[in-house]
């Protein structure tokens, strides 16, 4: 356990990593968003967006271990088995703590009134029906399958390099494309909104996202056994 938790913090010394960066691109993010609320002087608030900034970077973040610290860790004689759970450990940690400050701000943005420019940046709409507890989950659902979606594709990248990757995106582009006609031809769009409308916010923002970063941990273990530095 001492050993998973050495390669963890090992992997928090990197810029691409650190605890720090991620933020500083959010709060400038932020910073421009109000900037703009401010000149505009709207009195009904609305959504930025900008909150997707943090989601982006994790990807990016957790794509780039594996290709950076993978070889790394292995020259340390560290075996494949700590290093992946060293860094689906480090990623199930940051979904949660990032989750719980994501909640913290959103509590402070609504009770100032969006920033005090009706902004609303951090506290979603479709979230401030739930209790803490899912909120916070809510917010770290998708972080946790933006992490294993990054380890997954690095997974991907190590093994195949970046040929293989290529392949894998144009077989999920034919899939998804593919679906996407057949669904259309057979007028499946109206029903599939339906059911999506239909789902409890807490089962689209944290039970599926969970499920598929479960599936891409999977995956990517799986690779990762067979992957040479």
């Amino acid at each position: 356990m001492n050993r998973v938790l050495n390669i963890a913090r090992v992997q928090l010394l990197t810029p691409v990593s650190s605890i720090a960066l991620p933020w500083l691109i959010l709060a400038l993010s932020m910073a421009i968003n109000l900037a703009i609320f401010a000149l505009l002087r709207d009195e009904e608030s609305a959504t930025t967006g900008g909150l997707s900034t943090l989601y982006i970077f994790v990807f990016v973040a957790a794509l780039m271990i594996v290709r950076e610290h993978f070889p790394f860790s292995l020259g340390l004689s560290v075996t494949r088995r700590m290093f992946f759970a060293a860094t689906a450990g480090r990623a199930v940690a940051e979904a949660l703590v990032y989750g719980a400050v994501l909640l913290v701000l959103a509590l402070i943005e609504r009770a100032t009134g969006g920033w005090g420019v009706q902004m609303t940046f951090f506290d979603l709409p479709y979230l401030q029906e739930l209790g803490p507890v899912l909120r916070l989950l809510s917010y770290a659902g998708p972080l946790l399958l933006m992490s294993f979606l990054g380890i997954f594709i690095g997974t991907l990248t190590k093994r195949w390099g970046n040929t293989g990757m290529f392949t894998v995106t144009a077989a999920a582009l034919i899939v998804l494309g593919g679906g996407s006609v057949l669904m259309t031809l057979q007028q499946w769009w109206g029903p599939f909104g339906t059911w999506i409308l239909a789902q409890p916010v807490a089962t689209l923002t944290i039970g599926y996202p969970v499920l598929l970063a479960a599936l891409l941990a999977g995956g990517g273990y799986l690779v990762l056994r067979r992957t040479t530095p």
